[in-house]
């Protein structure tokens, strides 16, 4: 099988190719139905897989860039009764490792919304038990549960009253509760991790539906075929009621659908790459992506939006800590507004770069050029990095940053946006750790020339400070605050909210 993809084909047919909803929705469960089917090739014991434990010195491939993806996110600290976690592990590139000897680790390479990962047997995440049952439990104070301004939310009342009512600002106590799973299984040649939790919150004072369910999964899935050929994936779906500022597609206050309250949503991300190492020095990597993201109130439904990207990466190593990097991809979003579906194209160049196993980059910068379905087209600058530090032997940081064209949602409405994320998870002692993370969003939406939507702009800030107390392997104690501000220009959307948590996680 070629593993490279013509680039004029790829653009022509995804050009012309027309993807519909339910098409996408079927293709979005059967690749999961896919990927959850390889894990039946890990039947094999648990001393075989942490037998396998090599010293890292490779691995780190990859990197970042493309608009479907939404898993940013770092490995956390371990406790002190398991390994310490790996970390950064990359001293070089995929494309420095010998094509007649299997690897001491496998590298996931990032990428299209996901940050690279290097997975070595019996070391950091692959060290503790293959399998994790955890139970959590918190209680809270959240001091605006309806996410209006601070002065209040002014709701005009339909006819004949055709009078204004002002919605105050309202806290509440509320529990938290939920149920996670940890797989991680791996030998020589093949890595599986997968993350699940299912959970809810249950507001003491609040009109309505007092209860809210969220989930999460988070999967990657890594095999090589041979020293040069290797195929992986990695997914993510949420279903959550508020707004998350750390995922890179879920939906901003305002900037996605105009209006505060949007209510519960689905964000979901594939990524499925094919790697082939043609010489020591020279390397492709074809990839699939797909990502959605759907409202359950119908009143949001115009932000839905599906979307399908296909790109190679032609990879050239100049150095062992410095591959050059040139990059095509073609994206084709749909929309429930027909006139905002769109077809992409992405020219884009950079490097990977890792200054030593502690310290590595990526950047990925270039051109979007984007045709609309109503006949106007736009083009716009694609910016996207990563970079992660291991600046302690357990305390990570892992800083994110993207803009370019995002789907706005609204009718007749073209959207460009700047996000960043920032996440540190630091080791205060052997039973102490302590995280930090900050993002900031920015949202200008303006109409097209046969809109009449008015210009709009939103800056998101949300900063989260957590901490974690370990008394032994099974039970944990934390504490956590998130402040949250957004500033919008769309009247009654600004607000402010604090939300502070104490609980408790037992594992098994």
């Amino acid at each position: 099988m070629n593993p490279i993809f013509t680039v004029a084909s790829a653009g022509l047919v995804f050009k012309n190719f027309i993807f519909f909803k339910h098409t996408m929705i079927s293709i979005r469960w059967g690749l999961l139905c896919v990927l959850l089917s390889f894990f039946s090739h890990f039947a094999f014991s648990q001393e075989a897989g942490e037998s396998s434990s090599t010293s890292p010195t490779s691995g780190g491939s990859g990197g970042s860039g493309g608009s479907g993806g939404s898993a940013y996110g770092s490995s956390g600290a371990a406790s002190p009764y398991s390994e310490p976690s790996a970390g950064l592990q990359s001293s070089e590139t995929l494309g420095t490792n010998a094509p007649t000897v299997a690897p001491a680790s496998i590298s996931v390479p990032g990428g299209y919304g996901f940050i690279p990962q290097t997975f070595i047997p019996g070391v950091g995440r692959l060290a503790q038990p293959p399998y994790k049952v955890t139970l959590s439990f918190a209680q809270g104070y959240d001091d605006n549960i309806y996410t209006v301004p601070d002065h209040g939310l002014v709701e005009r009342l339909p006819m004949p009253s055709a009078r204004s009512v002002v919605i105050p600002k309202e806290g509440s106590w509320e529990n938290n509760g939920s149920l996670g799973v940890q797989i991680r299984l791996a030998d020589a040649r093949s890595v599986f991790s997968l993350d699940a939790s299912l959970g809810g919150t249950f507001y003491w004072h609040r009109e309505g539906t007092q209860f809210d369910y969220n989930s999460d999964v988070a999967l990657a899935y890594a095999h090589q075929f041979s020293p040069r050929l290797q195929m992986d994936a990695m997914a993510s779906f949420t279903v959550a009621p508020q707004p998350d500022f750390a995922n890179f597609n879920a939906p901003a206050s305002a900037g996605s659908a105009g209006l505060v309250n949007s209510g519960e949503y689905f964000v979901g991300a594939i990524k499925l790459d094919l790697s082939y190492q043609w010489t020591p020095r020279f390397q492709t990597i074809t990839t699939y992506s797909y990502g959605t993201l759907v409202y359950t109130n119908r009143f949001f439904r115009s932000g839905d939006y599906y979307e399908n990207t296909i790109g190679n990466q032609f990879r050239f190593l100049l150095s062992p800590r410095l591959v050059a990097v040139a990059e095509y991809r073609y994206a084709y979003t749909l929309t429930d507004s027909p006139q905002n579906s769109s077809g992409s194209h992405f020219i884009l160049g950079g490097f990977d770069y890792t200054l030593s196993r502690r310290l590595s980059a990526t950047l990925r910068a270039g051109a979007e050029l984007s045709e609309y379905q109503d006949g106007y087209s736009a083009a716009s600058p694609f910016v996207e990095t990563t970079l992660q530090y291991l600046y302690t032997r357990n305390s990570t940081l892992v800083w994110t940053n993207r803009y370019g064209f995002e789907p706005a949602g609204l009718d007749q409405t073209r959207q460009t946006s700047y996000r960043t994320g920032l996440t540190i998870n630091h080791v205060i002692t052997a039973r102490v750790t302590a995280n930090l993370g900050f993002n900031y969003d920015h949202f200008d939406t303006n109409n097209s020339p046969v809109g009449g939507i008015l210009g709009q702009r939103e800056d998101d800030f949300n900063v989260s400070l957590g901490a974690t107390y370990t008394l032994n392997k099974s039970f944990s104690l934390n504490a956590n605050y998130t402040f949250t501000d957004v500033l919008s220009s769309v009247a009654f959307t600004a607000y402010t909210r604090n939300r502070v948590f104490f609980g408790a996680t037992y594992s098994f």
